[in-house]
This record gives C-alpha cells, structure tokens and sequence, in this order.
C-alpha cells in the first residue's frame, strides 16, 4: 500500500508485503493549499470547495458557516477542473477548448482572455486563468511521478495495491474519483483511497503510549530506502512528460 502526503512537498512511502518500505519525496507547490492561485482560499466558511454541473453549468458548492467569499479552496479547484474534463471544456494537455455538447457549450461560454492569457469565467464573480491550470498540471506531473516511479522500482503494477492512504487534511477532502479523472491516479485506482487524516500526530501519540509501537518505530529506518528522484538525470524529462491530465507518460 501506498502512503502519501499532499502540502507544498509531497512525501511517498510505498509499503511491500515483505515490510520493506521505499520511500520519495517531490515539490508539490503550494497550489493546493491555494496560495498563488487567482482566488485561492484555505478552508474557510463561504470558500468553493468543490463544483456541481447542474442543468444550468457550474454550481459551487461552498463551505457551511458564513456569506460567500470570491475563493476557491484545494480541492475546489480539483473538483473544477476534474468536471471541466468531463465536459472536455479543458483538453488534455490543460488547454481550454469550446464544448461540443450542449452543456459544454454553455460552460464554454465563459471562455475569454484578459491582457492575452485565457480564462474561463465562472458563477459568483469567479474565474479561471490558463496559468492556475498550469500551476495545478505541475502539482499533478509531481504526484505522477513519484507514485509511478515507486510502483515501477518494486516492479508492481497500480492494481497489485491494497490501498492509496491520504495524509493530511486536504487528503482527508480531496475526492478520489477527482484525483483519478486528473491523472493523480492511474485507472481504477481511486476505488482504493483512504483517508487517514493526521497520521504523523496519530502515529507520535501511538508511539508515546504503545512500548511495541515504540519498538517497531525505532526499527523502522532499516526497512527504508530512500529514491533520489530529483537526482535522477532524467527526472525533468519524466516530469514534463506528465505534464498533462492523464496517468503517466504518453504512449
């Protein structure tokens, strides 16, 4: 099974059915957590934190506890852009293409530029600039990455996992088939997400209380290996490879 980690850095650790545990480590960006993005929020009440496509187009859906406010949280902007690809509204490759159903038609109709960069103009005053998808692209090409190189380093396919736990809290909201319709997830795969919430805190309180805990922690280190992705010459290439809305390289 595979434990990862969604913040600005994205910690990976693959667990073989033998203990060994191979572990990476990539620079997600702060995208998710909303900073740099043109209306990021954290989590607060009245923020989009996800997207309905309803009769009439786009419908946020906003977090209970106060008056709408003009952002957009992490998993907003995944929920948007997983129900722009269903739409194919966006292409692939992140770029925005004019709908051919009626229902993408109407989304599209949203599709302008400003000062020569596209952006999509969505309900409540919102918009999405071409450089957000970017941002978020870059987020995905990372995630793809260090998962794909883990599973091909213990020579495992997707399927031959027991389970995708996610860490943190924007693990515990993103939603799966989101992350699998973006390329986060191989197909298939989102079916086995798990949420696990703040697991370093949960494992020091376990640690603290549970003398056999303790033990298996401090023995730890020497069922780990660490990959150097970043150290690997060809790391740029793989990543700018999966630099689009789909699992791993193109064929």
């Amino acid at each position: 099974w595979v434990l990862a980690d969604l913040g600005t850095n994205g910690e990976f650790a693959l667990v073989l059915a033998d203990g060994r545990v191979l572990l990476a480590s990539v620079p997600l960006g702060p995208a998710l957590e909303g900073v740099g993005m043109r209306f990021g929020r954290l989590a607060e009440p009245g923020a989009a934190c996800a997207f309905l496509l309803t009769p009439a187009g786009l419908a946020p859906v906003r977090l209970p506890g106060g008056p709408d406010v003009p952002g957009i949280t992490g998993t907003g902007y995944l929920s948007l852009l997983a129900r722009l690809r269903s739409l194919d509204v966006l292409d692939p490759d992140g770029r925005f293409v004019p709908g051919a159903t009626p229902l993408a038609r109407k989304v599209a109709a949203g599709l302008g530029a400003q000062a020569g960069e596209a952006r999509l103009g969505l309900p409540g005053g919102l918009h999405l600039p071409a450089r957000d998808v970017e941002e978020l692209l870059k987020v995905k090409a990372a995630f793809d990455l260090a998962l794909s190189r883990l599973l091909a380093e213990a020579g495992l396919a997707a399927r031959d996992l027991a389970a995708v736990c996610l860490a943190g809290a924007l693990g515990r909201h993103a939603a799966p088939a989101d992350l699998e319709a973006l390329g986060f997830l191989p197909p298939g795969l989102g079916g086995k997400v798990r949420a696990v919430g703040n697991t370093s805190l949960a494992g020091a309180a376990l640690a603290l209380a549970d003398p056999a805990a303790r033990a298996w922690v401090e023995a730890l280190p020497g069922r780990c290996r660490l990959l150097d992705l970043a150290g690997d010459p060809g790391f740029s290439s793989a990543y700018l490879a999966r630099m689009r809305f789909a699992y791993g390289e193109p064929s």
